[in-house]
């Protein structure tokens, strides 16, 4: 019987098993994480060039009535 349940042995709070899950967890958290980062580079990016638009269509419209 106890070739049957030897994979039962090893409990879910077994400091080895938790070290196990800690590690993976961390993984999936770093690569959340840097995906994240990675799909807010361009919204950022793309958020700069509009506001040097419009600050440069700004300046544009001022140096032409001399202010």
């Amino acid at each position: 019987m106890s070739t049957l349940t030897h994979h039962f042995e090893d409990s879910f709070h077994s400091p080895n098993r938790q070290n196990i899950v800690r590690a993976g967890t961390a993984r999936m958290r770093w690569a959340t994480i840097k995906r994240l980062c990675l799909g807010a580079l361009p919204i950022l990016s793309m958020a700069a060039l509009l506001v040097g638009l419009v600050a440069l269509r700004t300046a544009i419209y001022f140096s032409r009535f001399h202010y």
